[in-house]
């Protein structure tokens, strides 16, 4: 229930941080409509509280470029306060989060993943070098990081890792059995300058080598690209659609679809648009499907 009043509420120079509340405050002058203006009060509030979060390090980015940032739960912000300035027409809403509940559950995440951790570099060393169990190293890692992160900024003390030689022999580990598995690269799509070289630079992120030949079938790489052209207001459209498909060595063929548009006057610029936006999307495909990878069970060997 919103208080009304005329004039700004008594919490309006709210400080940032009251433990155990990190603040936010949003402030929106009725335009449209009254509750159009709600919303956006309520919005700034959150948008503030996270930026906030964001400045601490309590919102870290994934050190390896693995995965997103990390993100808060959808309940894990709530509104203390709503008040309507009657007076000037303006909403203020004042948005919380209970800073050590929030680390409590970012060191809970660090607790599970130093098991996961463990087990896994366990299962490498017994000699389950595939390449899922090392992604699924690899991002357990990549993501412990991130939550120990967010735990430190938020007041929580991390434990050191309890796997038995540290997360630094761990990242050896998985990169090396990584290493083991060169893949082999398929492409079959019209001219792409780069791309060959794009996809070997997306793989080589994950310490995933490339061969020609690779000395197993199971591992391997294929861009399908099939093009498609038309006129349209005196512009020539191309547009680039197919797959990028990864074995894994797991029996299994993980697929993610392409797409890619390019106009021009002329054939030749309409295709080299839509080239670059092929590179992009074909390297993106490829960083997603190992992602998925490294979040999914290793295979049963």
């Amino acid at each position: 229930q919103a208080e009304r009043g005329d004039g700004p509420p008594e919490w309006v120079n709210q400080a940032r941080e009251e433990d155990p509340w990190v603040y936010g405050m949003g402030i929106a002058p009725v335009s449209r409509s009254s509750e159009e203006s709600l919303y956006r009060a309520l919005g700034e509030a959150r948008h503030q509280l996270l930026d906030h979060l964001h400045e601490a390090g309590a919102l870290a980015a994934s050190p390896g470029r693995l995965g997103p940032a990390l993100e808060l739960d959808d309940d894990a912000v709530e509104f203390e306060s709503l008040y309507f300035d009657e007076r000037a027409e303006t909403w203020y809403a004042l948005a919380r989060l209970d800073r050590e509940a929030e680390a409590a559950k970012a060191l809970a995440g660090v607790a599970a993943l130093d098991a996961q951790a463990m087990d896994d570099m366990r299962a490498l060393e017994a000699g389950d070098d595939s390449v899922t169990r090392a992604l699924r190293l690899l991002f357990a890692l990549d993501r412990r990081a991130q939550l120990a992160a967010q735990a430190t900024a938020l007041g929580g003390e991390v434990p050191e890792p309890s796997t038995d030689r540290g997360l630094v022999t761990g990242s050896a580990l998985a990169r090396d059995a990584l290493s083991q598995h060169p893949f082999r690269i398929d492409v079959t799509a019209p001219p792409v300058p780069e791309l060959y070289q794009d996809v070997r630079a997306a793989l080589g992120e994950f310490a995933i080598g490339t061969a020609d030949f690779a000395p197993t079938e199971a591992h391997w790489v294929a861009v399908r690209l099939d093009e498609h052209g038309d006129w349209s207001r005196n512009e020539r459209y191309l547009r680039g659609e197919g797959t990028v498909e990864l074995a894994l060595g797991d029996g299994t063929v993980r697929n993610e679809p392409i797409r890619a548009v390019g106009t021009g006057h002329s054939v030749d610029e309409a295709r080299d648009r839509a080239a670059r936006v092929a590179r992009q999307n074909v390297v993106e495909a490829v960083r997603t499907a190992l992602i998925e990878a490294g979040r999914s069970e290793p295979a049963l060997r």
